[in-house]
């Protein structure tokens, strides 16, 4: 999933049973990322991401925003 923003306000809601990747590219942005380890800058990853059966791989790209990601 590609997301490209400006000026904005993101919820993002990924199932805990899923491995997620996600990669964020962000200019003046606050951020929320519960369940996610820091791999490298701008660059997380759910611990169970190896093995899940299911992967979702998150790509942002985003200015003057706030965005959250929370595992359900």
């Amino acid at each position: 999933v590609n997301i490209e923003t400006g000026a904005s306000s993101i919820k993002l809601k990924v199932p805990e049973e899923s491995g997620c990747d996600l990669n964020i590219t962000s200019v003046m942005s606050g951020k929320s990322i519960s369940g996610f380890e820091k791999i490298d800058h701008g660059h997380y990853r759910t611990a169970n991401f190896e093995e899940s059966e299911n992967k979702i791989y998150l790509v942002v790209e985003t200015a003057v925003s706030s965005y959250s990601i929370i595992r359900y």
